[in-house]
């Protein structure tokens, strides 16, 4: 009987820590590195991760990526953070770019299999701010400078969202 109690005390001791709460407004996926198979979505809940397992969360609430000039409002690199856009003359433009997005809970596997454990600001540096670099300068290299900063500056973030939203939904 004292070897019982032992024993589950040693267990019990072992499993300290092991609990882990995925927050509201986040999904995650349990991936056990000894058979290399990861479970399904778990929802926002207290859920067990064993020694050989990894809990990888993913933010299903809107969250922001700013690029700004002034190196305010959430840059990755502080100090002049905004995207720099090449005109078709060779000019380049600061532009201050605010990409908002969300990790839909229905894709959250694909976000998985695209980017592993990577966590989202991850993501964020090495996928987002690229994507959003191409797009700004696939549309302001077919302008000028007089038409990025006066006809066509209304229709500026217009065009680049409609090539920044299908590149992150795939």
């Amino acid at each position: 009987m004292r070897f019982l109690g032992l024993l589950l005390l040693f267990a019990g001791a072992l499993l300290v820590g092991c609990a882990r709460e995925i927050p509201p407004a986040q999904v995650g996926v349990k991936f056990s590195s000894t058979s290399g198979a990861e479970q399904q979505i778990l929802k926002p809940a207290v859920v067990w991760v064993l020694p050989r397992q990894r809990l990888v969360l993913y933010p299903t609430n809107i969250r922001n990526a700013s690029y700004t000039r002034g190196g305010y409002g959430g840059a990755e690199r502080g100090g002049n953070d905004s995207i720099m856009a090449s005109t078709n003359e060779g000019a380049i433009l600061p532009v201050d770019v605010t990409v908002s997005y969300h990790v839909d809970p229905g894709n959250v596997m694909t976000v998985y299999r695209n980017f592993g454990t990577n966590n989202i600001q991850q993501i964020q540096t090495e996928f987002i701010r690229p994507a959003t670099n191409w797009a700004v300068n696939t549309v302001s290299g077919q302008k000028s400078v007089f038409e990025l900063t006066s006809k066509e500056r209304a229709q500026f973030g217009h065009r680049i969202k409609a090539l920044l939203v299908p590149k992150l939904a795939a």
